[in-house]
């Protein structure tokens, strides 16, 4: 496949998601689940213009909007809302779409001072997948048995009929009824699937929105929980909105094109991300991804291994090394962070086994551990080559 030493593989560590981003992969997974049960959503402050006032109702409000959303949950909504752990405050904003058959899709675009962070996923099918940033879609792990607490839901759901109309709000620019039950609508921790560790004691509630005529308008809800224990423990809230752009038409929520693969590595422990269409060969010290046509390829593997081996040592050595097998200098250089190491992808332009290459090699080090991956393809490629290799090093996470 291409130039490469071998030893054993791995290499880096992925930054945890900070906990806001947490909050809202939590938040969207509640929403989700309760719109699988037939509508639902939690209680957030709607920061109306003014006190919501009491609203004269010709019809049963309720009743109909009850009715309405038991026919299933098909809508287009705009999402905003606020997320807060410890002294961090972040705002949330972007779309949810329900689809008919229990499928959803979202984008949501947390900011937090000037950072801006994407998150997207598709469910259809029950199969649901994932992408962050301008990163590959990814199929998620399958949910542990029992985590959507359906029953829980039941429960949840079965008590719809006790909201009542707290009055007129304003919801995206419009007036609606704000419906929510004597104390609260509460959904049970056993429903919000939640296995992330850090995160203890959730508690979630629900409210919604409808139209003069019955007709769902939207839905929110208020989570809060602690990140975190003992003296790094945290305070964290999050309220999220969605409004409804349009309810009850028929929507078909498609899966995304392009979904790559993930090739984990128990002896090397480290996990990376390939296109779909790749063949991965990996064995106990090394692995190489190969493209259908075999115009392009990665290598991943162990080449030295020192207690006193460091990032700037090991990069001298690797240069040094590509530079006599190619014969050339590198004639470009791209800074980069690999698994949370601050590393260079070195390019050169040369021959392997008498055909013309473009060739990159990045050197990474891990207690005392220098790993290269390397990317070799055919010249006159590069801008396609480098965006893609950049692509599976955004994935590379050490998993022990």
């Amino acid at each position: 496949m291409g130039p490469g030493r071998t030893g054993t593989s791995g290499q880096g560590r992925v930054p945890k998601p900070v906990s806001w981003h947490i909050a809202c992969v939590m938040g969207l997974a509640l929403v989700t689940s309760l719109a699988a049960c037939g509508g639902a959503s939690p209680v957030p402050s709607l920061s109306p213009t003014q006190e919501p006032s009491p609203s004269a109702t010709p019809i049963d409000l309720v009743s109909v909007f009850v009715g309405r959303l038991a026919n299933g949950l098909t809508a287009s909504s705009t999402v905003s809302g606020t997320l807060d752990v410890g002294s961090i405050h972040g705002t949330l904003e972007g779309s949810y779409t329900f689809g008919t058959a229990g499928a959803y899709s979202y984008q949501i675009t947390t900011i937090v001072g000037e950072s801006r962070s994407i998150s997207r996923g598709v469910t259809v099918n029950g199969t649901s997948w994932s992408r962050a940033e301008n990163g590959p879609w990814l199929q998620d792990a399958a949910a542990p048995s029992g985590s959507t607490g359906t029953s829980a839901f039941a429960e949840m759901t079965a008590h719809l009929a006790s909201l009542r109309d707290t009055g007129v709000v304003t919801l995206a620019g419009h007036q609606v009824h704000s419906l929510q039950a004597p104390g609260g609508l509460s959904v049970p921790a056993s429903a919000l699937g939640i296995s992330d560790p850090d995160v203890h004691d959730p508690k979630a509630s629900v409210s919604f929105y409808a139209q003069d005529d019955g007709m769902p308008a939207g839905m929110a809800f208020s989570m809060t929980w602690t990140q975190g224990s003992g003296d790094g423990a945290q305070d964290a809230k999050m309220d999220m909105i969605l409004a409804f752009t349009t309810f009850g038409t028929p929507i078909t929520v498609q899966p995304p094109d392009d979904v790559w693969q993930v090739y984990s590595s128990k002896e090397q422990h480290f996990s990376v991300a390939y296109p779909g269409d790749w063949q991965a060969d990996g064995n106990a010290v090394s692995v190489s991804f190969a493209a259908p046509d075999n115009s392009a390829g990665i290598w991943i593997g162990l080449g030295a291994e020192s207690a006193a081996l460091d990032q700037k040592t090991w990069a001298a050595a690797v240069l040094s090394g590509a530079t006599q097998e190619f014969g050339v200098r590198s004639d470009a250089s791209l800074p980069l962070v690999v698994a949370g190491v601050s590393t260079t992808a070195y390019e050169f332009h040369g021959k392997s086994n008498g055909q013309s290459v473009f060739f990159m090699d990045v050197p990474l080090t891990r207690d005392g551990e220098g790993y290269e991956l390397q990317w070799i393809g055919i010249p006159g490629y590069e801008p396609t080559d480098i965006g893609r290799f950049k692509t599976m090093l955004a994935t590379f996470a050490f998993t022990s």
